[in-house]
């Protein structure tokens, strides 16, 4: 497997990324679902980008995704119960919608649902969030200083007993080793 190597600052990440919106984390009407599902959603969205490249719509025009349930057993690696629970999470909180198509056995259209906002009101959000922001930057403010020396004194006084410094100190609370 090799040594470890740091990751420097710059340097270009080679790959594909996967986008998971942090509303899926943050918003109380999601915070029941699986890290499962919300990777579902976000290996989805990203294949969603390249459906709506692809023009690959339906009849009135919404972009979908095809996808079986072998495929998301081996996106996640799961077993074909987990995989049909992932999916039920994400059709029971509106955001994935499955319809079979004819003609195919297991292959099916599916559509990705908004991301609605805590007062259960559909976002006017898209779906691909990808296109710029209009929000102009903040401005912040001028603080002074506070010239104290409690920083200075608390670090050395952990350097007296041995510690190198408030990182370490803070980390040592963590356990990495078995």
């Amino acid at each position: 497997m090799g040594d470890f190597r740091y990751l420097s600052q710059g340097e270009k990440l080679n790959g594909g990324y996967i986008t998971i919106p942090r509303e899926l984390y943050t918003l109380s009407l999601y915070s029941e679902l699986s890290n499962d599902a919300i990777l579902l959603y976000g290996i989805l969205l990203n294949r969603f980008k390249l459906s709506s490249r692809n023009a690959m719509k339906d009849k009135i025009g919404q972009v979908f995704v095809m996808a079986s349930i072998e495929n998301i057993m081996k996106m996640l690696k799961v077993s074909k119960g987990k995989a049909r629970k992932v999916l039920k999470e994400l059709v029971d909180l509106l955001l994935l919608k499955i319809e079979k198509m004819e003609g195919f056995n297991s292959k099916r259209r599916l559509y990705l649902g908004a991301i609605r906002k805590e007062n259960g009101v559909s976002s006017n959000d898209k779906i691909c969030p990808y296109q710029g922001s209009n929000n102009e930057p903040t401005k912040g403010q001028n603080l002074h200083p506070i010239n104290n020396n409690i920083n200075k004194h608390y670090l050395k006084s952990n350097e007296s007993k041995g510690e190198k410094s408030l990182v370490y100190s803070y980390l040592k609370e963590f356990d990495f080793e078995d």
